[in-house]
């Protein structure tokens, strides 16, 4: 199937995706003169799927006895017995299998063929071995074109294979990554492997075709434990995150360009069709079907728990409009300019991380609470409930309104005393508690000593643990728990460095808390057999769009992700306000878009979207089967 779907792919320069391959390969693959593009040399990057001999002979088992026993009857360097992946696409372009980049002043009347580059055990990113990294792969790759080993014409004609078969994931496991950390992890490969496909195109190759990652939880290693009888799941499923994000990039990229220029070889579901039929029926070479880089969480029979409501707990991060209009600036002009064009009590100036996280599960935004009776909101209560309010924290803060315990309280008599819900709502629904600091915020403001903070950290994380547990012994399913945010990146704290620099200080003392958090939702998992609890941790996708200023995948671009978009003209007034004549104390970017922060705390709505873009591969995470 991998030789079918390439088949589609060089037969029209449009990159036809997602059309399963016919069982006439064979027939085709022998008449050349069908394609209209034909390629005339093979470039490859990449793993151990991929090498055909480029790791030195001195370092790698792959140049000793068994290996190559089958092809070509001796050790050649590559990790099989005897063909790999390289030489059958090589094979079925009608080229022969290109020169590994190690041997290219050994064997030079084959470089006309094209060049692996592909180093076993290396990723996208450093590994455990210390040869090159894709991006130093595609380095070497440009330094011949530099040196016109291969010029234009052979670029446009040529077509390049990417494999990536998991070496950054097990260099993370071997490191002693968290679990926690390891969706951001794979958002930051997935992220990297993008900017390296665009790259090859960008040098003048017409085609690429990249490997989706194989069931990692099918290898033997994983399967040992249960003598080769049963894959690990668990791992499965980080696979699907990674892959899912890689669809997204690969239709981002051909969105980009006008030829279609990627496609996607699925090594997971080709993979999986041969474990089911313990081998390939028709007994056709291959066994890779191409895929369409749609994205999957759209289709449902992908989750194995699809929440019918949410219910929403918290802060500004996660209100929808439970302030009172009087109250606080929300519900003033320039807040929801974006959307819905005029205030809505959210604090930003559109959606908020409620908003994207409904859309996922596939709801409307809940209702918020203060508006649970009210005309249109009232239609809402079905999807569940917003008791989320702005300026509240776990305990009581400077700002008036119910903290989290009373928010809980509200839930709890919404079902148990007036059975707005029932037990079975509950049951079918997910949580989202949001906490942004406003505890720490008050500590300060009331002039707190740097010695007592760890200690409100502690009483913060214990309090936050009960009300967990709270939560889920009403019967909600699942519930997704924010970290905090790096509480020294806020323009609140910037805005004495020309929103230049973070205060790390701050920022330390957030890890304190976060790190507790971790602790304290493991043990909940724990003590519960179908660990209903997970992170979304804020601060690593914060600090990863700050890091790349933006999202690339979505073409999310920051110019200066620290600056907010809204401020007041002095440190007395802040977004929205104005004086007694109405005169306007602020001002308004020119373009929202632009900015990751809204004010001096909130995210804007493109800053929420580019949060949510890191955050979907842990909310995968709870709902793939």
């Amino acid at each position: 199937m991998v030789l079918s779907a390439l088949g589609h792919y060089t037969n029209s320069l449009e990159g036809q995706q997602g059309v399963e391959a016919s069982g006439h390969h064979h027939h085709r693959h022998h008449h050349h003169h069908l394609y209209s593009f034909r390629p005339t040399k093979l470039f490859v990057f990449g793993d151990s799927y991929s090498d055909t001999g480029n790791n030195r002979k001195s370092e790698a088992s792959s140049w000793k006895y068994p290996y190559g026993i089958t092809f070509p009857g001796k050790p050649s360097g590559r990790f099989s017995d005897g063909r790999v992946l390289t030489d059958f696409l090589a094979k079925f372009v009608g080229v022969r299998s290109p020169l590994p980049y190690q041997w290219r002043n050994v064997a030079k009347k084959y470089l006309k063929y094209g060049m692996n580059f592909a180093h076993g055990g290396t990723g996208v990113f450093n590994t455990l071995v210390t040869d090159p990294n894709m991006t130093v792969q595609i380095d070497l790759f440009q330094q011949l074109i530099k040196q016109c080993v291969y010029n234009l014409t052979d670029l446009h004609t040529s077509v390049a294979l990417v494999t990536v078969a998991g070496n950054d994931y097990s260099a993370y496991i071997v490191k002693n990554g968290t679990a926690q950390g390891f969706p951001s992890f794979i958002t930051s490969v997935v992220n990297q492997l993008y900017l390296n496909l665009k790259r090859i195109h960008s040098l003048g190759v017409n085609k690429i075709a990249v490997t989706a990652l194989e069931p990692l939880g099918c290898l033997p290693r994983s399967t040992a434990i249960t003598s080769f009888q049963q894959c690990n799941g668990t791992e499965n499923t980080l696979v699907n995150l990674h892959n899912a994000l890689l669809q997204q990039a690969v239709a981002k990229l051909n969105n980009e360009t006008k030829d279609s220029a990627f496609l996607i070889l699925d090594l997971y579901a080709s993979f999986m069709t041969v474990f089911k039929n313990k081998g390939d029926g028709l007994g056709q070479q291959g066994g890779v079907k191409a895929s369409s880089a749609h994205h999957r969480h759209g289709s449902s029979p992908v989750y194995s728990f699809r929440p019918t409501k949410l219910f929403v707990l918290g802060d500004s991060y996660s209100d929808t409009g439970n302030r009172r209009k009087s109250e606080l600036n929300s519900w003033k002009y320039p807040f929801g300019i974006t959307f819905p064009g005029k205030p809505t009590g959210r604090f930003s100036d559109g959606r908020v991380l409620t908003d994207y996280i409904a859309k996922f599960v596939g709801l409307r935004s809940p209702s918020p609470y203060q508006w649970r009776k009210v005309g249109a909101s009232a239609k809402l209560v079905k999807y569940g409930m917003n008791l989320a309010h702005g300026g509240t924290g776990v305990f009581n803060t400077v700002f008036l309104g119910p903290n989290m315990t009373i928010q809980i309280d509200f839930l709890e008599r919404l079902t148990n005393k007036y059975s707005v819900y029932t037990t079975r709502d509950l049951q079918s629904s997910i949580a989202l508690v949001t906490v942004a600091g406003n505890d720490y915020l008050t500590y300060i403001s009331r002039n707190g000593s740097a010695q007592g903070f760890p200690s409100l950290i502690s009483s913060v994380v214990n309090q936050l643990t009960s009300n967990l547990k709270r939560i889920h012994k009403l019967g909600v399913k699942k519930i997704a728990l924010t970290a905090m945010e790096p509480f020294g990146c806020l323009p609140w704290f910037t805005t004495k460095t020309s929103f230049k620099h973070c205060n790390e200080t701050l920022n330390k003392l957030i890890s304190l808390h976060n790190d507790l958090l971790h602790q304290a939702v493991a043990k909940l998992n724990n003590e519960t057999h179908d660990s209903p609890f997970t992170i979304l941790d804020l601060y690593a996708s914060f600090t990863t769009v700050f890091k790349n200023k933006g999202d690339p995948l979505r073409g999310i671009k920051f110019e200066n992700p620290l600056k907010p978009c809204c401020v007041g003209i002095s440190s007395a007034y802040s977004c929205a306000s104005v004086d007694q004549n109405g005169v306007k104390k602020y001002t308004l970017c020119d373009d929202r878009q632009s900015t990751f922060f809204w004010d001096a705390v909130h995210p804007s709505q493109e800053g929420w979207r580019a949060v949510f873009s890191a955050l979907q591969p842990t909310l995968e995470q709870i709902f793939y089967a």
